[in-house]
């Protein structure tokens, strides 16, 4: 869908969850890394989200990764895409958190943040 309408940006937002080890917790950030796109693309916009989310919230950064085999969010993305998860479900602290409004907002500041950055220097760039 965001192929069809011309998206400048698509993000994802999701929760992890590890079952092997439930102290797991923090904010990880996934890009596309087959789609080169230049001067603004899928690792910077992960980059920012990443760094704009644990920022606001105040949280642990645990890294920018390639996406996997069975994104499918991000796999056919034509537009600068990344998915920040902002949590371990199997995290008991981690999803308490999640569960409070205060967090939740400054959480969706730190993805405002990175999305008005991004506008910045998309436009910088062109």
């Amino acid at each position: 869908f965001a192929n069809e309408i011309g998206a400048d940006l698509l993000i994802g937002i999701r929760t992890g969850a590890d079952q092997s080890n439930e102290k797991v917790f923090g904010i990880q950030t996934f890009y596309n890394d087959t789609y080169f796109i230049p001067y603004f693309g899928n690792i910077r916009l992960a980059d920012l989200l990443e760094r704009n989310v644990v920022t606001a919230a105040g949280g642990k950064a645990n890294g920018l990764f390639a996406m996997s085999e069975d994104d499918v969010l991000l796999q056919n993305a034509q537009m600068p895409a990344a998915a920040v998860e902002i949590g371990y479900l199997t995290n008991a602290e981690e999803t308490q958190k999640l569960s409070l409004p205060e967090y939740k907002d400054r959480l969706a500041e730190g993805i405002a943040s990175a999305i008005k950055e991004a506008f910045a220097e998309m436009e910088i760039n062109s």
